[in-house]
């Protein structure tokens, strides 16, 4: 066995603070407003701009909610604020009171605030498929939270969609409604339940449907307005106000967004992808985590969509459970590539002597012995899993012929000898990248000349013709098919740029849609897998840091997060059982380690 150090921590703790809602509330321990700072136009967190190019870096304060970095933070002095909360529906009655069946031990907050508000947003109406919530738990998406007036006589109104554990009754176990709370006294005061007006949404909440809402003052009112975009409907409601000043005041949870809970579980799944485009010309914000027993499984995040003026996006996610680091017996001096079947997670590596190995870990986390291959690479075995078959394909050792071979599989686990190896036409002097669907196995290389070219083999082992794409790297291209699209993701020959592309499948080899410029530079190659509804993308930071982020089916990408420790090669990623694994050479050594 080989021993080595762990490549490093997460940090994931939160100063907390804990309101009581039947007596005036009082601050425990210091609030930490953490203020992100965004810079650049999608928003990545920990990436820093030097001449006009986002650099991933290092930041040892970084902190962690829900697996993901909040980014460069600078933290709001602690101040005495009092802590509202949005009431329950309970016994027949809306309350701030806990009441039967039973009581929730946690209440708990994830808010950002926002330095401006444009009081529009929109989003497509997510299901309640959250798990492990007890019957009488709430989950609430509070999307929009702003008040009028001034600090100490105000009118506070919440947008919220409340996902309920099956005791309150309601259809799809969700309530939706605009809440209108008195706080003549302001908001540094207990709030008495009968100053709090809940008022259900005029429209049928459709799981699938596109809605949007505005809030505006009209008539020296307050008007919550929301229109069914698909069912071609909408609704409104009109609300007096102390003034049509809009309160900022953080105290006030003004203007904000959130999502608060009445929890009993120490951990949730299935927690929807619920998504909000929010803002208007906004430039910065700050997060607040209060009250305790968060579940694992359940975050937030925010990002910004670009234009002029710019608008953000504004999410609830499940929250990617972010192991610690394993150290696996064996060396390499290079990058490992991982792929999955239904029941095994394969790890390819060269070996120090050159040659090509291969291990598998089934579903309970326990991993094979390393079996070694005939034949040397000196670059990083590709991998995928096809028709019932492990392909691997190697750069062969001091040569640019490229081979490849497969183990059969049986219910996902090798079943049989090795093929052997066959020589394919076409040179490369790098790795390979190799990517499969049900139908057909991908292989991207690039040419010597650095141009960048692909072709696939379908199920009977035949293979078509290279066919090339615009364009140069001095790396391995990354490949992964997603939403019936081939994607490539590659650094630019003669710098550290970062582009993505794709090709539609429909229409293969033809379809390419163009490079298009990805945030955030590498001095090495990426790595691309996909989930059902997800393309993840993953790369060494300029620092040697660990850094990925995903795009949804919409082609929205997140920002950049980063996971603890450094390397000095191209991570590797594959989406198995359900959970999304990274494994690594280890900086400075050739120790090799998997989380």
């Amino acid at each position: 066995m080989v021993s080595g150090r762990r490549i490093g921590g997460i940090d994931t703790s939160f100063k907390e603070v804990i309101g009581f809602l039947d007596q005036l509330r009082e601050v425990i321990s210091g609030i930490v407003l953490v203020l992100l700072t965004y810079s650049f136009a999608a928003g990545c967190p920990g990436i820093a701009i030097s001449n006009g190019h986002a650099a991933l870096s290092s930041d040892s304060s970084l902190m962690l909610r829900g697996g993901a970095p909040l980014g460069d933070t600078t933290h709001v002095p602690a101040k005495q604020v009092s802590v509202q909360s949005t009431p329950r529906f309970r016994n027949g009655a809306w309350s701030t009171e806990y009441a039967a069946p039973s009581t929730p031990p946690n209440h708990w907050w994830l808010i950002d605030y926002w330095n401006a508000w444009n009081y529009y947003g929109s989003f497509v109406a997510s299901g309640n498929t959250i798990t492990g919530l007890a019957s009488d738990d709430d989950v609430l998406i509070l999307p929009l939270n702003l008040a009028y007036g001034e600090s100490m006589n105000l009118e506070w109104f919440q947008f919220d969609i409340d996902f309920n554990g099956g005791s309150a009754g309601w259809q799809d176990n969700i309530w939706w409604g605009i809440w209108n709370v008195d706080a003549p006294s302001g908001c540094y005061v207990n709030i008495p339940p009968s100053n709090y007006h809940p008022h259900t949404i005029g429209l049928a909440y459709t799981i699938g449907h596109t809605y949007h809402y505005q809030g505006s003052i009209v008539s020296d009112m307050f008007r919550f307005q929301i229109w069914d975009d698909t069912a071609g409907t909408n609704w409104h409601m009109d609300f007096s106000v102390p003034s049509t000043q809009q309160v900022y005041d953080y105290s006030c949870f003004s203007p904000a967004s959130a999502v608060e809970g009445y929890t009993t579980p120490s951990s949730v799944g299935n927690v929807p992808y619920y998504q909000f485009t929010i803002g208007y010309d906004m430039t910065s914000f700050s997060f607040g985590q209060y009250g305790s027993g968060l579940p694992a499984g359940l975050s937030i995040n925010q990002g910004s969509l670009g234009g002029s003026p710019s608008t953000w996006h504004w999410e609830m996610l499940f929250a990617q459970q972010i192991r610690s680091w394993s150290l696996l017996n064996g060396l390499t001096p290079d990058a490992s590539a991982l792929a999955a079947s239904s029941s095994e997670l394969f790890l390819a590596a060269r070996g120090m002597e050159n040659g090509i190995w291969y291990r598998s870990m089934n579903t309970g986390g326990s991993w094979s012995s390393w079996s070694g291959l005939s034949g040397f690479t000196d670059a990083r075995p590709a991998v995928a899993v096809f028709n019932s078959r492990l392909y691997l394909v190697c750069k062969e050792a001091s040569t640019s012929n490229i081979w490849y071979g497969y183990y059969p599989l049986s219910g996902g686990v090798v079943s049989g000898a090795f093929s052997g190896w066959t020589m394919l036409d076409g040179p490369t002097p790098t790795a390979l990248g190799l990517a499969a669907d049900s139908s057909y196995l991908y292989l991207a290389a690039a040419a010597s000349d650095g141009s960048i070219w692909h072709r696939r083999m379908d199920t009977s082992g035949t293979w078509s013709a290279w066919v090339m794409v615009p364009g140069f790297t001095d790396v391995s291209p990354a490949i992964s098919v997603f939403q019936n699209r081939l994607y490539f993701a590659c650094k630019e020959a003669g710098s550290n740029n970062v582009w993505y592309g794709y090709m539609d499948l429909t229409s293969y080899p033809n379809g390419w849609s163009g490079w298009i410029f990805l945030s955030g530079p590498t001095p090495d190659a990426l790595t691309l897998t996909a989930s059902s509804d997800r393309l993840y993308v993953v790369a060494r930071g300029m620092e040697n840091g660990i850094w990925y982020q995903s795009m949804d089916t919409s082609g929205s990408w997140t920002d950049w997060s980063q996971i603890s420790g450094f390397t000095d090669v191209a991570p590797g990623i594959a989406i198995f059982n359900g959970e999304m694994y990274f494994v690594c050479k280890e900086a400075g050594t050739n120790n090799i380690w998997y989380i």
